[in-house]
């Protein structure tokens, strides 16, 4: 098996209408499916004290982690698995790992529980095509999208940035031919954008388009922001490819 280095993030969103946070690797996206690892095995656990959305309070969040690090050494030496993901959500966290071998699986995991004070359910199925990673676990475009606009975030705010203060805000797009991406644009500035370029890009058919215009930056502002780009874009068959900025520093 190919060595893959994990690339661990995550996103928020609704599930069964409640709201969830969802922690997974994505670099096993690149990989799938893997099927000498067939085996799902969730491992349910009812969080002792949650928060009033239902996910973990930080009290609790160190105990966790602890059972999480067990849990993924003990199933990876005994059944080869691959610890997935986990999703929290009205009050319970679940564990995914995918296994080469499922036999003896609940006294693995019995033997770490056991050093844990906390009820628990687990479950084996076969998922050869890793379908349930990819329908469930993994982010839609937006919910991807909404990592994107996180890590940009982070990273501004890691160099001094407020991301509450406005200033100018690059997007960039993507179209299939010059006349959708002038109608987009044109569409656009309705909504107090302004054009940096339109252009076809060298050697192909496609169309650029850069819009500016002044935001702030937070992550609630943004992820409504690019929901509301990415449907305009999609209504003239284009892509939304994401956005930059500059550092806004509070003096």
């Amino acid at each position: 098996m190919v060595l893959i280095q994990p690339e661990w993030d995550f996103y928020f969103c609704k599930v069964e209408g409640h709201l969830a946070s969802i922690m997974l690797d994505l670099a096993l996206s690149k990989h799938l499916p893997l099927e000498e690892k067939p085996y799902l095995i969730q491992l349910a656990v009812a969080i002792q004290t949650p928060d009033i959305h239902g996910l973990t309070l930080s009290s609790e969040a160190e105990v966790l982690f602890i059972m999480e690090d067990r849990l993924a050494e003990h199933l990876s030496e005994s059944l080869q698995g691959i610890y997935a993901a986990r999703s929290t959500s009205n009050g319970k966290r679940t564990f995914y790992f995918y296994c080469s071998s499922s036999v003896g699986y609940e006294g693995v995991i019995s033997e770490v529980m056991d050093g844990f004070s906390y009820e628990y359910s687990v479950q084996s199925t076969t998922d050869p095509g890793w379908t349930f990673y990819q329908q469930f676990l993994y982010p839609t475009p937006q919910e991807y999208q909404s990592i994107q606009n996180r890590k940009v975030v982070d990273q501004l705010i890691a160099q001094g940035d407020d991301p509450k203060i406005e200033r100018e805000v690059a997007h960039k797009l993507y179209f299939p031919k010059l006349e959708l991406a002038e109608e987009c644009v044109e569409k656009l500035e309705k909504e107090g954008f302004k054009t940096g370029r339109i252009h076809e890009k060298s050697g192909s058919t496609l169309a650029e388009a850069i819009i500016l215009r002044n935001d702030p930056v937070d992550v609630e502002h943004m992820d409504k922001l690019v929901q509301m780009l990415n449907q305009t874009v999609g209504k003239f068959g284009g892509e939304y490819q994401g956005w930059n900025t500059t550092l806004a520093i509070n003096e």
